[in-house]
């Protein structure tokens, strides 16, 4: 009998196993789809960039792998071979832009959302939860809401055309308010309190206990950050819109408006207009790939981390 239970509780294994194998193929397989469409239209923009010039891409085929490998169109950027083409020195005016942009938002959003998160964390006024709920509530309202009084607000204040229309309102967001004080609720209020015993003062407390025991989400934030404002296409269009202050997105998107327009109104004679637009689009979605790559487990262990103390 014994020799029966245990015959048949090693088939139950072998089969729990067997199911579990087929779960996790099952898994890999949905998983390895959806990846391969995801990363479907980058593939396709990256061997866009490389086709041979005078390439149809109007075709009706779909030509996955190159029968040619060109670099006309990156050659292009950096030595435009037309006038229409301003190339490289377009492009790292924008990048100088974006970056004084970045560093002003990064900086200044990260401590100010850290700041009233942390008022809505550890300190009790009137009135906390009911403002906290208003603020959630502002997640739903659409941006297109705020179009008109934004842009109003900006003309009489003068921000128009200046890196200050896409840096102040960027200074101050719910979703980073949110997302910290999810995670700084965790910290203990006995270190806070320790701390107050021993003469630290508030900006003491903020600066040198919560910040670095909150550095995980500060640090996812200021990540999701970096990439909101570096593909951040409307703002600058619709409130920077000049071409001293111009973004990278926008400088890309004037970049590939010239070369598709001009390039076709004036004739392409080099046959690697399409090219050179695309080239300009894999040149500017490098740093946000390289980014990710580095930066994906601190990224992952700040949600991870967030959700979990949440």
């Amino acid at each position: 009998m014994s020799q029966l239970a245990l015959r048949s509780q090693s088939l139950r294994t072998a089969s729990w196993r067997r199911q579990q194998m087929v779960s996790q193929i099952a898994l890999y397989v949905v998983l390895s789809l959806v990846g391969l469409v995801i990363l479907f239209p980058f593939y396709y923009m990256v061997i866009s960039s490389l086709r041979e010039p005078f390439y149809k891409f109007d075709r009706t085929d779909l030509d996955l792998i190159p029968k040619q490998i060109s670099f006309e169109g990156y050659k292009a950027i950096f030595n435009p071979p037309q006038p229409w083409i301003r190339g490289i020195s377009q492009l790292i005016n924008g990048l100088k832009n974006t970056m004084i942009v970045e560093l002003f938002v990064i900086l200044g959003s990260t401590f100010f959302n850290g700041i009233a998160a942390y008022a809505f964390a550890k300190k009790q006024f009137p009135g906390k939860q009911f403002f906290f709920m208003l603020l959630l509530v502002t997640i739903i309202l659409p941006g297109e809401v705020t179009l008109v009084p934004r842009y109003l607000m900006f003309h009489k204040w003068g921000f128009l055309n200046t890196p200050l229309a896409l840096i102040v309102p960027a200074l101050v967001g719910v979703w980073g308010i949110f997302l910290i004080r999810q995670f700084m609720s965790t910290i203990p209020n006995a270190l806070i309190e320790a701390a107050y015993m021993d003469g630290a003062s508030e900006l003491r407390v903020i600066t040198q206990i919560i910040f670095p025991l909150s550095m995980p989400v500060l640090s996812t934030y200021a990540l999701f950050t970096f990439l909101g404002v570096w593909n951040d296409l409307f703002g600058p269009l619709l409130y920077c819109n000049v071409k001293e202050w111009q973004t990278l997105q926008l400088a890309l998107y004037q970049f590939s408006a010239s070369t598709f327009m001009y390039g076709s109104a004036y004739q392409d004679h080099t046959g690697i207009r399409m090219q050179t637009m695309f080239a300009g689009l894999v040149i500017s979605a490098l740093p946000t790939v390289l980014v990710f790559i580095i930066f994906q487990r601190r990224i992952v262990e700040g949600i991870v981390i967030t959700g979990l103390k949440g």
